[in-house]
């Protein structure tokens, strides 16, 4: 779903801000949930990864449109196998992270990459595309 709406929403001035907030506000919900039926807390863990996993539809196509845009659809297929080894390095990453420093420093480390990838290819990772 979010790489459907990547071209209609502002998605970068808020990702930053999601991430930020989930880092502080999860300990607190977490420590509310541990007490409660398993119901109450898969519906607390869908609600609460949903607006992640729809923020992260976004980059890629962001960055395929931007690629078009200037002109460099050739680089396109290497675009792809980037966000294919990514993917799964990313993932591997992330669990010995959380693992090895925890969960806290792995969310702001791939936050981390994401404002990295923004700054490359925006040179602003908070302004957002032209809304069509």
């Amino acid at each position: 779903m979010g790489s459907i709406c990547s071209g209609r929403l502002p998605s970068q001035r808020i990702t930053g801000g999601i991430v930020i907030g989930y880092t502080f506000l999860l300990p607190f919900v977490f420590n509310q949930l541990l007490g409660l039926g398993i119901t109450i807390r898969l519906i607390a863990t869908i609600s609460i990864l949903a607006p992640l996993g729809f923020l992260m539809g976004f980059p890629f196509p962001l960055g395929i449109r931007l690629l078009k845009e200037i002109k460099m659809e050739n680089h396109i297929p290497w675009m792809w196998g980037i966000n294919g080894v990514s993917s799964v390095l990313g993932s591997v990453m992330t669990i010995v992270i959380a693992i090895s420093f925890g969960f806290t420093e792995a969310l702001l480390i791939g936050a981390g990459c994401y404002f990295v990838i923004g700054l490359i290819f925006k040179g602003n990772p908070f302004s957002s595309p032209p809304l069509r």
